[in-house]
C-alpha cells in the first residue's frame, strides 16, 4: 500500500484581510502552526509520503514553508510549488479538458485545495491519502495506523473507501462551545455539530454512520477520490460535503470513532461578520445542491441538516440583524454595517449563486472521473 499524508498550510500577507474563505491564516511574519504538526508526526511509526501545498502559491510562502520542512529531515516531504501547479494546469490543457473544468483546478477555495491534493495522489499512484491540517497535532501513537484500519474492508455489503474521525481540543473533548446563545439563538452551529458527532460516536461499534466529516481527519481510498472529486463550487464546509457526494454516488463513507487528531487552532485575524457571511454562501448553495442528491434531509441530520431546511433564510437575517445591533449598541458602526449587507445584498448574491451553480458539481463530476484515468500514474 501507498499512502499519502496530505497537508494544505495556509497563509497571508494581510493583517485582517477578509476576502479570502479560509478561516485562519497565518501572517507570514509569524511561526504559525506548521512545524508544531510536523514535530508531532516523529515517533509515532509514521512511514508515509507527506505533501505539503502552502496556500497561496507564492515565491515567498514557498520558501518559508520549505524551510519549516527542512527541520524533520527524518520525514519524507514534498511541498508543492508554483512550477509543479503550472504542469498540472498545462497538463489539464493539453487533455482538452473544457475551460470551466481548468478554471476550477486552482487553490481559491477549500474544496479547490483538497482536490490538488487529490490529483497528486492520481499522478503519483497514492492507495490512500490521509488528510491532515497544519493546525493539529497527533498525540495517539497509533493513528497513523489506526487511519489506515477498515479501509478497503467490506462492512454491510460496501467496502468503505472514505471516513472521517473527529477534532479534540485543548481540553480533549470533541464538544464545542456553543458562543453568543441569545444573539445566536437561531444559528445554533457548535451545539448541532456536538450532536452530530455524539450520535457517530455513541455506539458500541468503531465504524458508523455519520451526517458530519471533518477534513482535517479524512481517509479516501484512491477507490473512491479518482470517481468522486470536492465540489469546487462549495467555498468552504467541503469535507462534510465531500461525504455527501461519495453517499450519493452510492459509496459507504463513516465515521471511525477511534480515530482522533488534536485541534489547535490559531487566534482568528478576522471578524465574525466574516465567517457568517461565508456560511451563508455555504448553507444557501448545500441547500439548493439538495434538490440533485439521492440523499434525504434526515441523512444529514442533526448537522448540517439544521441549516438546510425552509428557514435557513429566516435564521441568517435574524442572526445578523442580532449581530448588528448588538455592534451598534457600542459603537461598531462598520461591523453592524457588514451584518446588514449579509443580511440582504450577501443573501440575495448568495441565492443567486446557488441557482446558478448547484448543478454544476455533476458535470465536473463527470470530467473528473476521464481526467483522473488520463494522469492516473504519471507522476510530476
Amino acid at each position: 500500500m501507498k499512502n499519502l499524508v496530505f497537508i494544505p498550510t495556509y497563509w497571508t500577507f494581510e493583517k485582517g484581510k477578509v476576502s479570502s474563505v479560509f478561516d485562519h491564516p497565518v501572517l507570514y511574519s509569524k511561526r504559525g502552526t506548521l512545524g508544531r504538526t510536523l514535530k508531532s508526526f516523529i515517533n509515532k511509526g509514521m512511514k508515509h509520503d507527506i505533501l505539503i501545498l502552502p496556500v497561496p502559491l507564492h515565491r515567498n510562502i514557498e520558501s518559508k514553508v520549505k524551510h519549516i520542512t527542512e527541520k524533520f529531515p527524518k520525514l519524507n516531504i514534498r511541498v508543492l510549488v508554483r512550477e509543479d501547479y503550472k504542469k498540472i494546469i498545462n497538463e489539464a490543457r493539453r487533455l482538452n479538458l473544457t475551460r470551466e473544468f481548468r478554471r476550477q483546478i486552482n487553490v481559491k477555495d477549500y474544496g479547490n485545495v483538497r482536490n490538488i491534493g487529490l490529483i497528486y495522489g492520481l499522478k503519483q499512484g497514492y492507495d490512500n491519502i490521509i488528510m491532515v491540517d497544519d493546525d493539529e497535532v497527533v498525540e495517539d501513537d497509533n493513528y497513523f495506523k489506526k487511519a489506515l484500519e477498515g479501509i478497503g474492508v467490506k462492512i454491510k455489503g460496501k467496502f468503505l473507501l472514505g471516513k472521517t474521525g473527529y477534532y479534540l481540543n485543548e481540553k480533549g473533548t470533541y464538544k464545542l462551545t456553543q458562543l453568543n446563545p441569545e444573539i445566536r439563538k437561531l444559528w445554533l452551529k457548535e451545539t448541532y455539530i456536538n450532536k452530530a458527532i455524539s450520535n457517530a460516536i455513541k455506539h458500541k461499534q468503531r465504524f458508523n454512520h455519520t451526517s458530519i466529516a471533518l477534513g482535517g481527519n479524512m481517509v479516501i481510498n484512491s477507490k473512491l477520490f479518482r470517481k468522486v472529486p470536492f465540489d469546487p463550487y462549495n467555498t468552504r464546509g467541503e469535507d462534510t460535503d465531500y461525504m455527501i457526494n461519495a453517499k450519493h454516488f452510492g459509496h459507504l463513507f463513516l465515521m471511525d470513532k477511534q480515530l482522533t487528531i488534536k485541534h489547535l487552532p490559531p487566534k482568528k485575524i478576522k471578524p465574525y461578520w466574516s465567517k457568517l457571511r461565508q456560511d451563508t454562501y455555504r448553507f444557501v448553495y448545500l441547500r439548493e445542491k439538495m434538490h440533485y442528491l439521492n440523499i434525504s434531509i434526515k441523512d444529514v441530520s442533526p448537522y448540517p441538516a439544521y441549516f438546510l431546511r425552509k428557514n435557513l433564510i429566516r435564521k441568517i437575517i435574524k442572526t445578523n440583524v442580532n449581530y448588528a445591533k448588538a455592534n451598534l449598541k457600542r459603537g461598531g458602526y462598520k461591523d453592524c454595517q457588514e451584518y446588514l449587507k449579509n443580511a440582504s445584498e450577501i443573501l440575495d448574491d448568495a441565492r443567486e449563486y446557488a441557482k446558478n451553480n448547484a448543478k454544476k458539481y455533476f458535470k465536473f463530476q463527470k470530467e473528473w472521473i476521464k481526467y483522473a484515468k488520463s494522469i492516473q500514474n504519471k507522476p510530476l
